[in-house]
């Protein structure tokens, strides 16, 4: 019997990517909102990695939630770097 692998967070990324190219394509998203979009998903897949998490089963809503905490505290680093 072969295993079955669970869903991990690259497999939706690329299936997410290639639905936003497919609404663009029929006029339904704008290329401004795929790269606003795209920026926070290289940051949460920044904090996955961080975090040590590839399975969409690890993903829950304190983990959104201190993705959310760490996304600000990333911001105003970045902020005050700016001299």
């Amino acid at each position: 019997m072969k295993e079955r692998q669970l869903p991990t967070w690259s497999q939706l990324l690329e299936s997410f990517q290639g639905h936003m190219g497919q609404q663009i394509k029929i006029g339904k998203l704008r290329h401004s909102t795929t790269d606003r979009y795209r920026q926070t998903l290289r940051e949460f897949e920044s904090f996955l990695t961080e975090q040590k998490i590839s399975l969409l089963a690890d993903i829950n809503k304190p983990l959104v939630e201190s993705f959310k905490v760490w996304r600000v505290e990333r911001i105003k680093k970045r902020r005050q770097s700016r001299g």
